[in-house]
């Protein structure tokens, strides 16, 4: 095998090193932000839980008209900090729902809440949270698809090169092999 061959391969190799470790620096980066905004999105949505049910003390234990008004600008305050942390352009399914419920909220907001605003959405709150929070979870764990994707492909290029070498040095080997046997 010549020298040029083998500056070529291992000139190869290098870059397809260098170009892994780019691409899962990125996406250790991307985890980390996505990570941050799971959290972020999780603390919002106690925030807005505990908000609804704050308010539906309020009513229940016929707290004043002021305070009630008072709270229900928390309560909006807490819906709006989840809708801003949800993709509205391109809404998954899970984003969708949760999008759904916050409409609803907003909407029975703008009606005098009666005692039982926090009990009719809540469930729906929740279930749609952790779907929400589950899938975004599913992505970090997984990765994006295009760290997946080219994950893939500098793999094959890894053993296709060493496969390559191989098939290229066994001549060289096995003649090595019986010219070492035969001195002895």
């Amino acid at each position: 095998m010549s020298a040029e061959l083998i500056t070529l391969i291992a000139a190869v190799l290098a870059g397809v090193v260098s170009i892994v470790g780019l691409v899962i620096a990125k996406e250790s980066k991307i985890s980390e932000f996505r990570q941050l905004w799971i959290n972020d999105l999780r603390n919002s949505l106690v925030k807005l839980n505990k908000n609804m049910f704050i308010l539906q003390e309020m009513h229940i234990n016929n707290t004043s008209l002021d305070e009630i008004i008072q709270h229900k600008a928390n309560v909006r305050e807490s819906l709006s900090e989840v809708y801003l942390r949800i993709n509205k352009l391109r809404p998954n399914t899970e984003e969708t729902e949760l999008i759904d419920v916050i409409e609803n909220l907003k909407a029975a907001l703008y009606h005098f809440p009666t005692s039982n605003l926090f009990e009719c959405y809540e469930d729906r709150l929740t279930l749609a949270s952790a779907s929400v929070l589950k899938k975004e979870w599913e992505r970090v764990k997984t990765g994006e698809k295009i760290y997946r994707f080219w994950t893939q492909v500098f793999t094959c290029m890894f053993f296709i090169t060493i496969f390559y070498l191989l098939i290229r040095t066994l001549p060289y080997l096995v003649d090595s092999i019986f010219k070492f046997l035969s001195l002895h």
